[in-house]
């Protein structure tokens, strides 16, 4: 029986995830919070290639990924996560975080946000929103360590001095590659997650750092299709057309060819409720119509082009025999014209005068498929 002290969207919430009552509010509470909502709730980015938009106010991010029993990526998972732990009785605070997964050398933008929670006066981390990996919510000490379902080992670092670019914290994680979203190196060493230090964030810093890692041109998230989820005993990633799915210590690789059957999967594997409409109107899957029907329209220019081909060229036996006749040089001076003045040839794609004019078709073409390259409809 419900209790009737939750709020009605604390309740809705705890079905979302698959758990009858609040958990309590202790590290082993927060470990099962964290463990329902991972494998629950999906990590995905696909509202920003439909063009929709982000919004982390938390009405929008409740009716996303409650209501409408959608997905989404860390600004989205953890401000409602920190929601529905407060409504639990959690103390936390968000913090932002720079994503450690790509270049060494590389100093990323702080892109993520994670979850300060002060649990009897111990601050933890605690993760419900990053795509790369499972983690557990691991205590704030240096050197502090878990392991997760999919047997890797995870700990926290202190790297630096406060306000340090490099940042004060780092999260590390070590173990098999398969259970990630295919960003890690393919070796079961350390490997950086993210770093961050303990400045308080305000909720314009939120919105900003959403605003550019949802429209930041050439970015991750703005040129991928992206969808991930912990199982149990594994993980799930899908990247454009690409899905890898890793549980009980096998790996299962497919290419998704079909709007239909990216949608199907999102639904069964993901838990998203993603229609067949919305991955047809995905410019993963546009953009492979758009190649057919430009190959479609390549081929027809081409068949309409050697049809006229066929046609000059039958008549110019017929045009250079009367040409050597002196008594009909006019006659087919004049059929010459006519055929050439045909409305209905295309006269950049008629071999007249031999490989002039095949240069002209083939630079043609290659002007058409220059613009459809950049064709807004290509873009994602």
């Amino acid at each position: 029986m419900t209790d009737p002290r939750l709020s009605a969207n604390l309740v809705a919430y705890l079905a979302r995830i698959g758990l009858d009552a609040p958990p309590p509010v202790t590290p082993e509470g927060l470990g099962a919070l964290l463990a329902a909502h991972r494998r629950n709730i999906a990590f995905e980015n696909l509202d920003i290639p439909l063009g929709r938009g982000i919004r982390i106010n938390g009405d929008s991010v409740f009716d996303k990924l409650v209501t409408r029993r959608r997905g989404g990526y860390c600004f989205e998972q953890n401000r409602l996560l920190a929601d529905m732990m407060h409504a639990i009785g959690f103390e936390l605070r968000p913090l932002l975080a720079r994503v450690r997964l790509g270049p060494p050398d590389l100093v990323p933008v702080r892109s993520h946000v994670t979850l300060l929670v002060t649990l009897d006066g111990t601050s933890w981390i605690a993760e419900g929103g990053f795509g790369g990996s499972d983690l557990p919510a691991l205590p704030l000490m240096d050197g502090a360590m878990d392991t997760s379902p999919d047997g890797a080992s995870h700990r926290l670092r202190k790297v630096g001095e406060v306000g340090a670019l490099a940042g004060e914290w780092l999260l590390e994680r070590a173990g098999p590659h398969t259970t990630t979203d295919g960003r890690a190196q393919p070796h079961e060493d350390w490997q950086p997650q993210y770093s961050f230090d303990l400045a308080y964030v305000a909720p314009d810093d939120l919105e900003q750092c959403n605003h550019w890692t949802s429209t930041r041109p050439q970015t991750r998230f703005t040129t991928l299709n992206i969808a991930s989820i912990v199982l149990d005993g594994g993980f799930a990633s899908m990247v454009d057309r690409t899905l890898t799915v890793h549980r009980n210590g096998e790996k299962f690789v497919d290419e998704i060819t079909e709007s239909a059957q990216y949608a199907g999967t999102l639904r069964s594997l993901f838990r998203l409720d993603f229609s067949d409409a919305e991955a047809e109107a995905l410019p993963l899957f546009r953009q492979s119509k758009q190649v057919v029907a430009d190959e479609d329209q390549t081929h027809g220019a081409e068949h309409r082009a050697d049809k006229a081909r066929r046609r000059i060229g039958f008549a110019r036996p017929v045009l250079a025999d009367e040409a050597q006749n002196d008594a009909t040089d006019d006659r087919a001076a004049k059929a010459q014209k006519d055929a050439l003045d045909n409305p209905h040839v295309d006269l950049t794609r008629i071999e007249i005068a031999g490989e002039d004019a095949d240069h002209e078709t083939d630079q043609t073409d290659a002007e058409h498929f220059t613009h459809i390259s950049i064709s807004p409809d290509e873009g994602g």
